[in-house]
């Protein structure tokens, strides 16, 4: 369910909106109204909605002053203006903004349901796409260990392009920035290793001591 907040400065506006609607059956949920845009800007900080729909015509705040600092402040909030057919003017400024969707005004419920609906598949995969970012960001995660194992065999193995060795250092968290380097390799071959030499050995070892 979605959280959005109404801005209107006519009750009646506001009142029939909530009502006409069914909110539920389209995944939203009216959390607040404004009358204004001072009044809306102090509800979207405290309440941080996903969706904002709001009128252009409003005193103290017009809509696109409203909706500017909403979308400087909060990028992720999806914005719906509702305007009249004479404000050319507005509805340019709106393009500016980036405005998700705009309805003109008289509108039907319908109308108002439309424009949602496509937000919310706006959010839909924006969510989608943030959770599979999650997931390769969690699989990338735990394959580190498993990565910089392979990039350290193989500098040892074969000889890698200075830029990717300084890449997949910084990729992998491996400082690779000191003046010398000291690297060991040990190699056991298949020595085996019998029970009655195993006693012998230690045997040897007790007499070492004394």
């Amino acid at each position: 369910m979605y959280r959005l907040i109404l801005v209107d400065d006519e009750e009646d506006v506001r009142e029939g909106v909530v009502r006409e609607v069914d909110w539920t059956s389209i995944g939203f949920e009216v959390v607040d109204k404004a009358e204004n845009g001072r009044e809306a800007l102090e509800l979207v900080e405290r309440l941080q909605p996903d969706v904002v729909v709001t009128d252009i015509q409003m005193p103290f705040m017009n809509g696109l002053q409203f909706a500017e600092i909403v979308r400087e402040r909060f990028p992720t909030i999806k914005i719906i203006i509702l305007t009249g057919h004479d404000e050319f003017e507005y509805a340019q400024r709106a393009i500016k903004l980036h405005i998700d969707e705009y309805v003109l005004k008289p509108f039907s419920a319908q109308e108002i349901v439309n424009a949602l609906l496509k937000v919310k598949t706006q959010i839909d995969e924006e969510v989608a796409h943030r959770e599979d970012v999650q997931l390769l960001k969690e699989h990338y995660r735990k394959s580190m260990p498993v990565l910089r194992e392979n990039f350290l065999n193989a500098l040892m193995s074969r000889k890698l392009p200075l830029e990717e060795i300084r890449e997949r250092a910084t990729n992998y968290g491996i400082d690779l920035e000191g003046g010398c380097f000291v690297a060991a390799i040990i190699s056991i071959d298949g020595v085996r290793i019998t029970e009655d030499e195993v006693v012998d050995r230690s045997g040897l070892a007790r007499s070492a001591s004394l």
